[in-house]
């Protein structure tokens, strides 16, 4: 489905290819109308296409087309005509779709791509969201930046954790070790400033989870010692000891998790 938000209304696209220009086929095979759309693949070489495409942003979208962008439900046709644009035109692109009126057979063809009408997404402009740099004037300043980006971080995460008791977080949305050193790398790419930037979100997630009332954790420790100094006596022993142990096989339950997603995304 595609959506009209201004008008508030969805409308379905269908895979059934309506209308072939002849004047972009390249093979002897040609598609019909009535042939059902199934899987595009990118036969251009890759050292060929524009620079942009082969930077970091598009990278995973050229990689996909390479290997075969296939149709299926949580990749809809809409996903596959947005990363069209992006190519220039006469880029070659192998469509193998399949006949009803032959039984189903599959027929594979070569098209170039056309010129495009489209009034968004131009093949080749890519637009930027707006960026402000603040610049620290004396070192005062930078401390007062670097209070101010703290606190902002902090809020982020705080916020996060509100939406996870209300279901609105998913486990696959959670990322590990991989996820981390991808942002990080993606945040080298930018320059040092953005690279401390994510230092301070990351901070800021270590130290709020660190004390979060879990055992095995510093938060799950002050827990015991507040119990203590408020009863002026120490928690039961054992108590105590399946509580930590409680806290230490729901995070590494956590790590196993958030790692499985990591390895998901990686060779999913």
């Amino acid at each position: 489905y595609a959506a009209i938000e201004r008008l508030g209304l969805t409308f379905e696209i269908e895979n059934e290819i309506v209308k072939v220009d002849a004047d972009l086929s390249v093979g002897e095979e040609q598609l019909q109308a009535g042939d059902l759309f199934k899987k595009i693949r990118l036969l251009t070489d890759v050292e060929e296409l524009p620079e942009y495409l082969r930077s970091s942003l598009f990278e995973e979208m050229t990689k996909q087309l390479v290997e075969g962008h296939e149709l299926k439900e949580d990749q809809p046709l809409t996903s596959i005509i947005s990363s069209l644009r992006y190519f220039p035109v006469g880029t070659r692109f192998e469509i193998l779709a399949t006949r009803p009126t032959s039984g189903g057979e599959v027929i594979s063809a070569e098209l170039a791509l056309g010129s495009s009408n489209y009034p968004a997404m131009y093949r080749g402009i890519v637009l930027s969201a707006l960026q402000r740099v603040r610049t620290a004037d004396s070192i005062g300043d930078a401390l007062g930046l670097g209070v101010r980006e703290g606190k902002r971080r902090f809020g982020d995460v705080l916020k996060f954790l509100t939406l996870v008791p209300q279901g609105k977080v998913r486990l696959k949305q959670v990322a590990g070790p991989v996820g981390i050193a991808t942002i990080a790398k993606s945040s080298a790419e930018q320059g040092i400033s953005k690279v401390f930037l994510f230092l301070t979100m990351l901070s800021m997630n270590l130290a709020i989870l660190n004390f979060l009332p879990i055992p095995a954790l510093d938060g799950g420790h002050m827990v015991f010692l507040t119990y203590e100094a408020v009863m002026g006596r120490r928690a039961n022993e054992q108590v105590e000891f399946k509580l930590t142990v409680a806290g230490v096989l729901a995070l590494l339950t956590l790590m196993v998790v958030v790692v499985a997603n990591d390895l998901v995304r990686l060779f999913g």
